[in-house]
């Protein structure tokens, strides 16, 4: 495997390459392209790797601890070990304005990431962990701008706590069994999410957007959705939470 010990430094495309058992720790390049590649148990610990493009490519049992991906862009990418049910590790990487769309993400470990302005669609990334992520960047003294866009996937029983997703897009997206606890989802767009049975404690959900989304087990009692937008249809899903019976006019 020597010639994918590193990354030659005067190539930039690569296409089904296959890499397995290497580090490539502290490798430096930038606007690198890979398609339809293989990476089996690859360390890239503290890599920069801006505006990577990967396409089609499978990564297991990789890992990106401290990893610099600021601009990457992965398509249609399985970071997924189906035989050992686990995912890759991005724990403490800046992940800013990276793309992840058409993805498997499972049991991925995002934990203290930095993912401002990251776009995750269509993807599956059941049982991955974001705990801790951040999702903002200051601009001033003053100013922090929250920036982060989940839609249309699949984050069934993953942790979502001590997280700010204040005004944040998460629409469309499954969120089943999700722990939200101390994280703060104000303003944050959940239209046409499913959000049953998730562990809201601590969370603040104040002028959160809920309509059309599907929700089991938000007690109005314990958190405080001021300002928040529903459906009327989900009035009486709400109320009910509470114990209340909603009866039908006669």
């Amino acid at each position: 495997m020597e010639i994918l010990k590193a990354i030659a430094p005067k190539r930039d495309n690569y296409f089904k390459c296959h890499f397995e058992n290497i580090s490539l720790r502290n490798l430096k390049r930038a606007e690198l392209l890979w398609e339809h590649c293989i990476f089996i148990n690859v360390e890239f610990n503290s890599c920069s790797l801006t505006e990577l493009k990967a396409y089609h490519c499978t990564f297991l049992d990789c890992r990106f601890y401290q990893a610099n991906l600021e601009n990457a862009e992965f398509k249609e990418c399985n970071f997924y070990n189906k035989d050992k049910i686990t995912g890759c590790n991005f724990e403490l990487a800046n992940l800013k304005h990276i793309v992840f769309e058409k993805s498997n993400l499972s049991f991925s470990s995002f934990k203290r990431a930095d993912l401002y302005d990251c776009k995750i669609q269509n993807c599956h990334a059941r049982a991955a962990d974001l705990s801790l992520a951040t999702f903002n960047q200051r601009v001033s003294h003053k100013i922090t701008l929250f920036s982060a866009e989940i839609s249309d996937s699949n984050f069934s029983d993953a942790n979502i706590s001590f997280v700010n997703l204040s005004g944040c897009h998460l629409a469309g997206s499954n969120f089943s069994n999700v722990d939200f606890s101390s994280s703060n989802i104000s303003a944050a767009d959940l239209c046409h999410a499913i959000l049953v049975n998730c562990d809201w404690q601590l969370a603040d959900l104040t002028g959160v957007d809920l309509r059309f989304a599907v929700i089991q087990g938000l007690n109005l009692r314990q958190n405080d959705l001021t300002g928040a937008q529903i459906h009327v249809d989900q009035q009486h899903i709400l109320l009910e939470e509470m114990g209340l019976i909603v009866l039908p006019l006669d």
